[in-house]
Parts: structure tokens; sequence; C-alpha cells
């Protein structure tokens, strides 16, 4: 699962053109992929009714988290 994440994430155009660029955003680029595989594996997880699992919590908690930390490397971009 992890390596598919990894090769996705290197043979997509957007990373390409991204680190051929003088001025690199692939740490904000993965930051963002981050997050939104977070929240999405999370959504996944939540049922439609009755409590949500720790491990939805969990995805979202860390979700937040690494926007925290997008936002506070560039807040434009996050």
């Amino acid at each position: 699962m992890k390596l598919t994440l990894i090769s996705l994430l290197l043979l997509s155009p957007l990373f390409l053109v991204q680190a051929g660029t003088f001025l690199s955003y692939l740490f904000q680029l993965t930051l963002d992929l981050a997050i939104v595989l977070l929240v999405l594996g999370a959504m996944r997880r939540w049922p439609r009714a009755g409590p949500a699992p720790r491990a939805a919590v969990a995805r979202m908690a860390g979700a937040g988290a690494v926007w925290g930390i997008a936002c506070f490397a560039r807040q434009y971009d996050a």
C-alpha cells in the first residue's frame, strides 16, 4: 500500500513539473497530498450513524496536525 502511494506520487506529472522548477514546492505538495489522503481515508471509514471509530478520528486528527504544519510552512499554499 505504502509503496503504491509513493510510486503514484513519484510518477505524477505535478511532481515531475514541481521537481524541475527553481523554487521547489515538493514539501508543500507532499503535505497537501498527505492531508487529502488522511481525510479521504477517514471519510471512507466514517459510519453513517453511530459513534465514529477510533481509526477515523485518529486519521482526522492526523490530517489536522499535518494541515497545521502545512500552514506553518507556507500559509498561502495550505
